[in-house]
């Protein structure tokens, strides 16, 4: 019984690439390995003539092209830039808002014995004020909504024992 010529050429493709496979993915673990002893080599900042012998070794070794060996060197030097998250931005920056507007807004107006015309500019001036320093506060700070709502909280939590400790001390009497 003959094999025919189409289920030979197809079984010779099947495995030409799979062999191609298998080398593409043997290179990527040895430029993975020189990447690897590279960055060892270079955390502490330099690499010393004998790690630099290492390394020259460790290319021979595993037969990498000049092109594959910067391409490795490249990539392990290449700086990681960690991600900056400002989920939690806007919450925390209306929650400043509201504090603002609902204690200074009134609050300065009153503790500086003011006429009544000045407590809607207090409360202008108190709304603005907050919005754009809490802004320019958390412009280039990581603030997912965990941090943004320990911010929040730790704000009340101020407040609560700041109105206790005049309670207990007599000064609303």
């Amino acid at each position: 019984m003959a094999i025919p010529l189409t289920v030979i050429v197809f079984l010779s493709t099947v495995s030409f690439l799979a062999a191609q496979e298998s080398a593409g993915s043997q290179e990527t673990e040895s430029q993975r390995i020189y990447r690897e002893t590279y960055q060892a080599a270079a955390a502490d900042g330099v690499i010393s003539p004998d790690e630099e012998q290492l390394l020259q070794t460790l290319e021979r070794a595993l037969g990498l092209h000049e092109d594959v060996v910067d391409e490795a060197v490249g990539e392990a030097l290449r700086p990681i830039i960690p991600s900056r998250t400002q989920v939690g931005r806007w919450t925390l920056v209306a929650q400043n808002m509201g504090w603002g507007v609902g204690l200074y807004g009134w609050g300065i107006p009153h503790v500086l014995d003011l006429e009544d015309k000045w407590y809607i500019g207090g409360e202008m001036l108190s709304l603005g004020a907050t919005f754009y320093l809490t802004w320019k506060y958390t412009e280039n700070m990581d603030l997912p909504e965990a941090r943004s709502q320990m911010q929040r909280y730790g704000g009340v939590v101020g407040l609560q024992y700041g109105r206790a400790l005049n309670s207990m001390l007599g000064y609303w009497d």
